[in-house]
């Protein structure tokens, strides 16, 4: 599945709103979101742009969306890197995610045997 198509709708709405959390100078940012079992952090990062971003409720909500949206589709990540500018080009956005191994073999364990992936990460 294409991340950045499948969950268009809330990544778009996570820039938008992480480009309001940002100073007026910045031209471009990264939303780093970190995940565990326990919570979800979250921060902006001007690369090197003087000034700092302030995370609204309302950015922490779309986080939390898109976590819950994710998960319950069996794609769990511990990791998640949003670059943006500020132009709000969407074809400019850019966007990874990072897996834990343990995850994996969860999501491996729940498929039946036939269909699990076997070697590889």
């Amino acid at each position: 599945m294409n991340k950045a198509v499948a969950y268009a709708d809330v990544l778009d709405r996570l820039v938008a709103e992480s480009i309001a959390c940002c100073p007026d100078t910045w031209a471009q940012g990264r939303l780093c979101i970190e995940a565990d079992e326990i919570r979800i952090l979250c921060r902006i990062d001007g690369h090197g742009a003087p000034g700092t971003a302030s995370i609204s409720e309302a950015l922490r909500d779309l986080v939390d969306e898109l976590y819950v949206r994710m998960d319950r589709h069996g794609d769990t990540w511990v990791e998640a890197v949003i670059e943006f500018r500020r132009d709000g080009d969407c074809e400019g956005r850019r966007t990874w995610f990072r897996y834990s191994r343990s995850a994996k073999v969860a999501a491996d364990a729940r498929r039946p045997w036939w269909k699990r992936v076997v070697g590889g990460d």
